[in-house]
């Protein structure tokens, strides 16, 4: 889930357009190389002796552009092992990549890339009666009444440049990892509401921009005009920068956290049934994640550290680290530290801390890299045994005689 504590950005003017970056995966002469991680077992199947194209989209708005990160990713990006076994859980069902969307996309060209390319079985605006089956279904009880005193829709529109950001960050995501978590429905809202069992009640969220959870994308339009800003670099010798973002950066940034979270969801969730020996494909996830990063464990866990040696050492022994190197949201962005945070979403909890990790390792690596080397090294040890459990989505075959033109476009911020 993503929660905007950013300030809000009520419009950002921009005119569409698109740069492309390509590189020809076979050209020694590139000046980067790409390794395609999840997504080789796909693309050995199109990758003979000729030429495939791997782009990735940048906006381009006014006299901003997204950088295309691309062309700056440490090689190789290959997984590396892991001393973990592979999930033994296969794809059902593989989809084709969509070309990357500019501009305005129609409502029906969003659903039916969704269903198509994504394999998304519903894709709707949220009613009250929506709502009110997803409460009761977290609450476990059927009989649960949901009748808040005002209650509007959202309707994003037959057009919307929301949309094609939203495909893009699908399509980045499963770029990236060969495929995405199963989504199988997107439903917009106004606002959400979540069941509070403390309290027995229903209660009103209004900070959330989106929501992940059962195979269900929820998004809400706190999402449009919401800033999600990133450090500009590694924090030196003050905090670093915090760029202010386009509009199709936020979306993509939140869209993918979230799939994030459906990482998580799908490494966690048993398969099969409790008889038949079903178990959660990747157990040690977050307990794997959670000494990684710098959490201590229990009921109120707190983020130390861990490039700190003498942290190393406590979390491993279970005991809770020297203060002293104590990361919070207040000091997050500090030089201090060696492993430094991306975002201060990131030290609330270990269960953001992780999609805020994925997230900007879809958007931005060398970020990651630079900032929390270890957050980074984790996902890509930690990619070929996800890699097997995600939907599918691979390269569309070129057509025969069809050889992709090599270009490269120079993003300058």
């Amino acid at each position: 889930m993503y929660h905007q504590k950013q300030p809000l950005i009520q419009d950002i003017r921009r005119s569409p357009g698109q740069n492309w970056f390509s590189q020809n995966l076979t050209d020694p002469g590139g000046i980067f190389k790409f390794t395609a991680d999840a997504a080789d077992k796909q693309l050995i199947n199109f990758y003979r002796n000729e030429s495939i194209q791997m782009m990735t989209h940048v906006a381009v708005e006014d006299t901003l552009q997204m950088t295309p990160d691309i062309q700056k990713l440490p090689a190789p990006l290959t997984p590396e092992p892991s001393s973990a076994g592979s999930p033994q859980a296969q794809p059902t069902q593989t989809f084709t990549m969509p070309d990357v969307q500019t501009g305005s996309v129609s409502r029906t060209t969003f659903d039916r890339i969704m269903l198509q390319h994504f394999g998304v079985s519903r894709v709707f605006n949220g009613t009250r009666s929506d709502q009110e089956s997803y409460l009761r279904s977290a609450s476990g009880n059927p009989g649960l009444s949901f009748n808040p005193t005002s209650w509007t829709d959202w309707n994003p529109g037959s057009d919307s440049e929301i949309y094609a950001h939203i495909i893009n960050a699908f399509r980045s995501f499963a770029v990236t990892f060969g495929g995405i978590p199963p989504v199988n429905e997107i439903g917009f809202f106004n606002e959400k509401y979540s069941y509070s069992h403390s309290s027995s009640g229903v209660v009103r969220e209004r900070g959330t921009a989106a929501a992940f959870g059962g195979g269900k994308l929820l998004i809400y339009p706190l999402m449009t005009m919401s800033a999600k800003t990133l450090p500009s670099g590694r924090s030196e010798n003050s905090p670093a920068h915090l760029t202010l973002p386009l509009r199709s950066q936020t979306v993509t940034r939140i869209i993918t956290h979230e799939l994030g979270h459906g990482l998580v969801e799908i490494g966690l969730t048993p398969t099969g049934t409790t008889s038949s020996g079903g178990a959660a494909p990747v157990p040690q996830l977050m307990n794997d994640y959670r000494r990684t990063a710098g959490w201590t464990t229990g009921s109120n866990p707190q983020l130390y550290d861990i490039g700190v040696s003498a942290v190393q050492t406590a979390i491993a022994a279970g005991r809770v680290p020297d203060a002293r190197y104590q990361i919070n949201q207040t000091n997050w962005n500090q030089p201090n530290w060696i492993e430094q945070p991306v975002t201060e979403y990131m030290t609330t909890h270990p269960s953001e801390d992780f999609p805020e990790a994925i997230m900007t390792y879809v958007t931005q690596p060398s970020l990651l890299q630079s900032r929390s080397p270890g957050r980074f090294r984790f996902i890509r040890q930690r990619a070929h045994q996800l890699g097997p459990l995600l939907r599918q989505i691979v390269p569309a075959p070129p057509a025969p005689g069809d050889y992709p033109v090599i270009t490269r476009d120079y993003a300058i911020v």
